[in-house]
């Protein structure tokens, strides 16, 4: 388990000079120096791994993970021509799922894995006309591996 949070000045825009047509990266305009940024992560991660018999384990990993952040735009100073799509962004992802492997080796030169890996993930973010909006992504998936060794003298290759 692990995580982090943080509230920060994040300046958005960089100064340029109107006179000469100059970007300065380093420096920002002064009505825009009190942009906010506020995040907040935390992750979750449980594995177990045991022995199903003298010639299979079963291994199980579980995980979350959540990324929460938030920009205030100039908030000192709100006027409706400073931002053309409001005055903060927000975005809110999370990621959930879980993998269940079994290793079976009952021959000695043949190692099979197989297993099962399911997560869902959601994205909540705004304003939608320059973020994502809100999202939701489900996936599945199985596999399957065979290791057959030909040759001890090849498997150290």
């Amino acid at each position: 388990m692990g995580g982090t949070s943080m509230e920060r000045g994040y300046p958005h825009t960089w100064l340029i000079n109107n006179e000469a047509p100059y970007i300065h990266p380093l420096k920002v305009a002064h009505e825009k120096t009190n942009d906010r940024q506020k995040k907040r992560i935390w992750n979750f991660d449980l594995f177990l791994k045991s022995p199903i018999n003298t010639t299979s384990k079963l291994g199980a990993n579980l995980y979350y993970f959540d990324n929460y952040s938030q920009s205030l735009f100039n908030p000192n100073n709100l006027k409706d021509d400073n931002r053309p799509y409001g005055f903060f962004t927000d975005s809110d992802a999370r990621k959930a799922g879980g993998l269940v492997q079994v290793d079976i080796s009952r021959f000695p030169k043949n190692y099979l894995i197989l297993g099962l890996d399911a997560q869902i993930d959601w994205v909540d973010s705004k304003p939608v006309e320059i973020m994502f909006g809100k999202h939701q992504s489900n996936t599945l998936a199985g596999f399957i591996q065979d290791k057959i060794t030909v040759s001890d003298n090849l498997a150290n290759i």
